[in-house]
């Protein structure tokens, strides 16, 4: 009993909630409910051999009973997603926020416990989400002992985000959190009157507009349709205007790739053609030398030279021979117009053209390089 009492001291306190998104919980949710809780049971050992035969297999299932000590509840459950303790019947009592799915996503159970021992259970309807339990739960834990001497009614409209007359600014602090807006006027009668804008859970849309009279709520007005503040929608042009940005950096990335690749295809037409009109065996001429593509150096030392009975070329500083009726020097493109057997294409640069070349010739210079 020792045993049990120790974790219960330790988990009716209002928990410093875990962020529903961080890589603790979402690893949580992937983990089976039942194998967790059936750690959980294995963990406290004598404990829980002490219960009953009928409560031993509730708890298995993940169920309670009222009647059941608190330590019951949290191995059935594990630890509250909320707590904290309020006044019933002139008893202290725990309030739970139970997640009895396990999923990690949503509490919907509420449990009461007066003196160590559970004395109602209650759905809750529509479930307490973990998103609502990390929002609100360090605000309880803030003013706790305030909130601590609310009646049950007042805690729960604050913890589940309750608009009710006659709420204080502290309670529609820890309902809501720092309002966005604040204005407070003096009137006549000596008065108070403060106008609270809240936001939305997104934090980018008006939520509520609350009146307090003397740090009493007396009405309040929520859109009938979301707005953004002024920093939403400028945030949301600053969003628009970077991706603009993106997209027109995209488009002349684009524009300039497209500019080499046309002009490394000019040049080797340009080149082919020179191929072509070059000098006969019959009739050597001065050297062709192909000048370098214009789209910033993709070919390097070209030498085209044609010796009666041969030809040779130098491409990108490989030195080759072949015989006047070779393939050395034909135009070839990859995937279009290959090269003869014996022969490869020798690609220019990084394009997808160049020139066939002897396949030993530029195996053997490949190699030495």
């Amino acid at each position: 009993m020792k045993h049990a009492r120790v974790v219960a001291v330790a988990i009716f306190v209002v928990l410093a909630i875990l962020g529903c998104g961080s890589k603790r919980a979402k690893e949580a949710k992937k983990r089976d409910p039942q194998v967790v809780r059936d750690a959980r049971i294995s963990a406290a050992g004598p404990a829980f051999e002490r219960y009953a035969d009928a409560d031993k297999a509730s708890i298995r299932r993940g169920i309670v009973r009222v009647g059941l000590d608190e330590y019951g509840a949290y191995l059935a459950f594990g630890t509250p997603m909320l707590s904290w303790k309020t006044r019933v019947d002139d008893k202290t009592c725990n309030v739970l926020i139970e997640d009895a799915r396990g999923t990690g996503s949503a509490a919907g159970t509420l449990v009461f416990a007066c003196d160590g021992t559970i004395t109602k259970i209650a759905p809750i309807e529509p479930a307490f989400s973990c998103w609502s339990a990390a929002a609100v739960g360090p605000r309880i834990a803030e003013r706790l002992t305030y909130f601590e001497t609310l009646p049950f009614a007042r805690q729960w409209q604050l913890a589940a985000g309750q608009l009710e007359r006659g709420q204080s600014s502290v309670d529609l602090y820890i309902a809501f959190g720092a309002p966005y807006r604040r204005g407070i006027e003096a009137r006549a009668d000596n008065t108070n009157v403060t106008t609270l804008v809240f936001l939305d859970n997104s934090g980018d849309a008006y939520g509520a507009t609350v009146t307090l009279v003397d740090d009493k709520v007396v009405s309040w007005t929520i859109p009938a349709e979301r707005v953004l503040t002024p920093e939403a929608i400028e945030r949301q042009r600053q969003l628009a205007a970077q991706q603009e940005a993106l997209a027109e950096q995209r488009a002349e990335m684009q524009r300039q790739n497209e500019e080499r690749a046309r002009a490394a295809q000019q040049q080797l037409q340009q080149q082919m053609q020179q191929q072509q009109q070059a000098p006969t065996p019959s009739d050597p001429g001065p050297s062709n030398v192909a000048p370098a593509p214009a789209g910033g150096g993709y070919v390097q030392n070209q030498t085209t030279t044609h010796v009666s009975g041969s030809k040779q070329l130098t491409l990108n500083g490989c030195a080759y021979t072949d015989s006047a009726t070779g393939a050395l020097g034909n135009g070839c493109t990859v995937g279009v117009k290959g090269c003869p057997g014996g022969y490869v294409c020798a690609i220019l640069g990084s394009g997808s053209s160049g020139w066939c070349v002897p396949a030993a010739q530029n195996a053997a210079c490949g190699h030495r390089r």
